[in-house]
């Protein structure tokens, strides 16, 4: 009998230790600067948002919104000029999102309806006839804002990218995995 309680005094005590030392993935949240202006790098290549869209809808599975920014009139980087970045993401309020494949935030929807999750897509060299498709495939995080209108702020960090479609034939010499940061991608349209 006595060793039925040492097991179960150690069992609750390493609960209670998961429980007060565990956390949500919120634990290291940081609130992006929702002043700044919205930018991208892909690579060594910048980029400024010119035009901007947010949509959000609703499923069985939970809210989601996307949102949609592109550059204007960039011809600054050669093959790269033109980019456009696109999200897909839970409308779950603010907080830290995984990243998730669009198959992924579907299947994690659909068992958690508040499940943070975010899909992430690049595409360089839009403003030329040939463009290069990247799709963030996982493991990454995107810190999201939520200002006073309700408009989700994105910010990305050192987000791994993998290439995914070419138009055309694709930007020239386009390496098949870059390096994505996004500062303050939100819908600055209006």
């Amino acid at each position: 009998m006595t060793n039925r309680y040492l097991i179960f005094a150690a069992c609750l005590s390493a609960f209670s230790l998961l429980v007060a030392c565990g956390g949500g993935s919120d634990d290291d949240f940081i609130p992006i600067d929702t002043t700044e202006e919205t930018t991208w790098q892909f690579n060594d290549f910048e980029y400024e948002g010119g035009v901007s869209s947010q949509g959000n809808g609703d499923t069985s599975d939970g809210p989601f919104g996307v949102l949609v920014i592109t550059t204007e009139e960039d011809e600054s980087n050669g093959d790269f000029s033109g980019s456009a970045l696109t999200f897909t993401y839970a409308d779950v309020g603010a907080g830290n999102y995984n990243v998730v494949t669009a198959n992924d935030f579907a299947s994690m929807r659909s068992e958690d309806s508040s499940a943070k999750v975010i899909v992430v897509s690049c595409t360089v060299g839009s403003a030329t006839n040939s463009a290069t498709r990247y799709d963030a495939l996982s493991n990454g995080t995107a810190s999201v804002t939520v200002d006073a209108e309700g408009k989700y702020h994105i910010g990305i960090t050192s987000l791994t990218v993998t290439k995914t479609i070419e138009v055309g034939n694709g930007v020239p010499n386009a390496p098949e995995i870059g390096t994505l940061n996004v500062t303050n991608a939100f819908d600055f349209s209006n």
